[in-house]
């Protein structure tokens, strides 16, 4: 497709223009105000600090993650990371990473509407669940998350699956290839997509696809973690990755049902009618609530973890409302911008944000963290909290605050056997901090008073020096080494 052609697709379809506008303000709005408004966290400092290292040819060890001296690559195969990292040499900001994600999602947008269009959806209804899919629960939680492999997993295997539709063998691959590179997990959501097309198709494409899903997902699981990772993959069960797989995992919790209700319900329970096309959404929670059984933080709909639900529930979607020509119209299109709206409003989701006074707010400790940041030296190790880390990550050694407890035997600094303390990787040389009250668990990994609780021990005990403060931002000298 030409600039021309490309130009005047877009004149045609200027609706779709301002929707993919209102989504990508939206979103990147979303990403860098909260961002700036130190509400960012824990993923985003250890993927950022990956990236920044990567583009300058270091080993990618994300000293912020909890395993503080093991490279990205021994938690999460994300080799997409190596390919975004140029883009460091050009903008050394954290922010590439927050822009260059919703402008994964916004092109994953794209490719719905183009398989809408390939299958002569109506207008009206195309733009009803390409809105549907924007907007998807799992896709604003993502966003709000910070940063995670999994949204560019997302707008690849979006395009897979629009070129797979265009029989466009060499695109098809270099998207399948950019898939599965993006995230460890991944190759199995390309094999099950690649099987659906092969039942569908019968060609050998398909089919080689699938196998090279397959070759990847077995490589990866049963060589590569084993073999370079001490006590293989971290997210297997305790006795093994297939070692504890029982059906009854797939709808055992509240939270696991309510994924499914609030997925289906999103598209008004249509993607039912199109059972084969339902094999990847089953496998994308399959594989979280039986063979990942054990990592509960998976099954909630609050994180990013059901952003691809979004794909696998579209694709389904569509093919229904082109099977029955009485759906292809714009009442079912409407019923789709209701149950998404209803579920919106339902759930109060991250877009709706955008409408509340505290989140256009900068508070006055964002500011004066930012303040304190200016006299942190530059090439410095330091550690510090969650919310600021992903602030200063682009440096060699910068450590979290991890929130534990110390056995004193004798001058204890809170005058009890036990006082509140802190485990700190490395041995960093500033501790930066703020104070303020707008902090709670999620940027101190642990409760307010006892994280000051923590800091003010550090300072009896002679293990910090104040260098200086404003407000309620703190700069210290780590003048003896925090954890034992």
């Amino acid at each position: 497709m030409n600039s021309h052609k490309i130009a005047n697709f877009f004149k045609i379809h200027y609706q779709l223009v301002i929707i993919l506008s209102f989504f990508a303000i939206a979103y990147l709005l979303l990403g860098v105000i909260k961002h700036n408004n130190f509400l960012s966290g824990y993923d985003l400092s250890i993927i950022d600090q990956a990236i920044w290292k990567y583009s300058q040819f270091k080993n990618p060890i994300t000293t912020t993650h909890e395993f503080y001296d093991t490279p990205i690559y021994i938690d999460h195969l994300e080799l997409i990371f190596i390919l975004i990292a140029p883009l460091y040499w050009i903008f050394d900001s954290v922010l590439v990473l927050i822009v260059l994600q919703v402008v994964a999602v916004i092109g994953s947008g794209l490719a719905i509407f183009l398989i809408c269009k390939k299958y002569k959806i109506s207008k009206f209804a195309s733009y009803s669940i390409t809105i549907s899919f924007l907007s998807f629960f799992g896709i604003q939680f993502s966003i709000w998350s910070d940063v995670h492999s999994l949204l560019f997993a997302l707008a690849f295997m979006s395009w897979y699956i629009y070129f797979l539709e265009k029989k466009n063998t060499k695109l098809s691959l270099l998207f399948l290839i950019l898939a599965i590179i993006s995230k460890e997990d991944i190759a199995l959501l390309t094999f099950a997509i690649s099987i659906v097309y092969f039942i569908r198709q019968r060609d050998k494409v398909t089919l080689i696809f699938s196998g090279v899903s397959l070759a990847y997902l077995l490589a990866i699981f049963f060589i590569y973690f084993p073999s370079v990772v001490p006590e293989g993959y971290r997210f297997a069960n305790s006795h093994g990755l297939l070692s504890d797989i029982n059906p009854a995992y797939l709808l055992n919790t509240p939270d696991k049902q309510k994924s499914f209700i609030y997925s289906l319900g999103w598209f008004g329970l249509i993607p039912l009618a199109a059972p084969l096309n339902l094999l990847p959404f089953l496998g994308d929670l399959s594989h979280y609530f039986i063979i990942g059984n054990g990592v509960v933080r998976t099954e909630n709909i609050f994180l990013h973890y059901r952003s691809t639900t979004a794909l696998f529930l579209t694709i389904p979607t569509i093919m229904v409302i082109s099977k029955y020509r009485r759906l292809n119209n714009w009442k079912v299109g409407l019923y789709l911008l209701l149950c998404a709206a209803f579920f919106q409003y339902y759930l109060h989701l991250p877009l709706s944000y955008l409408t509340k006074k505290w989140f256009w707010e900068k508070n006055s400790d964002a500011s004066n963290i930012s303040q304190m940041i200016k006299k942190l030296p530059k090439e410095a190790s330091v550690a510090t909290h969650n919310n600021i880390a992903p602030h200063i990550a682009h440096r060699d050694q910068i450590y979290l605050l991890f929130p534990t407890l110390r056995d004193f035997k004798s001058n204890s600094p809170c005058g009890e056997p036990t006082c509140r303390w802190f485990r700190v990787g490395g041995a960093p040389s500033y501790l930066l901090i703020d104070r303020g009250n707008t902090w709670n668990i999620l940027h101190y990994l642990g409760s307010r008073e006892e994280f000051l609780q923590g800091v003010n021990n550090l300072e009896k005990n002679g293990n910090i020096k104040l260098v200086d403060h404003n407000d309620t931002s703190y700069l210290y000298k780590i003048v003896k080494k925090i954890s034992n």
